[in-house]
């Protein structure tokens, strides 16, 4: 596997799984996250975040003088990108020859020159809560989607987060998870990473 490191993540040198859907790279976590242990090391093995100004614009600029990504063949970011503002759940975001963003692929079409290259992010182990922790930043990545927002409550069994106002998110998160407004309960066995913002 030829890796690139710079930004503080790694990203592969090549697309892989070309042919495949966004939504089946998310529903094997592979969008927002799954994590791994390579050599002793916990990662989120990922899409890479492509919005303006983004991780794979700044990830570019950083590798430039070394590395020509022109040319390259397509992939899946990790957001949706909405063509008027308004969330578009049929639409997904596509880098093409190296940094130019597209917008118009459907999440469950299958395009053979667009694939998945993958981005290995670090992740410190997870924090454990304290009462001390009610309010902060988190954000709770359980594969298939991640949550964002300030913490509410905790327990052993579940976390209640104020959901940040987020046009990305989907409108049902499935089992497991209870929404009332943008109050979420979810059930702590989904979730596979938590990150807590420094306090």
């Amino acid at each position: 596997m030829d890796w690139v490191q710079a930004c503080g993540i790694l990203v592969s040198r090549n697309v892989f799984l070309s042919g495949i859907t966004w939504e089946a790279l998310r529903k094997q976590g592979l969008v927002y996250g799954r994590k791994v242990t390579l050599h002793g090391q916990s990662y989120l093995l990922r899409c890479p975040k492509v919005a303006n100004h983004s991780e794979w614009e700044q990830f570019v600029t950083a590798t430039s003088d070394n590395i020509e990504w022109k040319g390259e063949s397509s992939f899946f970011g990790q957001e949706f990108i909405p063509g008027d503002g308004v969330f578009q759940p049929d639409r997904c975001s596509v880098v093409t020859h190296g940094g130019r963003i597209v917008n118009a692929r459907e999440v469950d079409k299958a395009d053979s020159n667009i694939g998945f290259r993958m981005v290995l992010e670090p992740i410190e182990p997870e924090p454990v809560l304290t009462r001390g922790d009610i309010a902060r930043r988190i954000s709770a990545y359980c594969g298939e989607f991640r949550l964002d927002g300030s913490l509410v409550d905790f327990s052993d069994y579940d976390l209640v987060i104020h959901l940040w106002k987020n046009r990305l998110m989907p409108s049902d998160f499935g089992p497991g998870v209870v929404q009332d407004g943008e109050v979420c309960c979810i059930d702590r066995q989904l979730i596979q990473h938590l990150l807590l913002s420094p306090a």
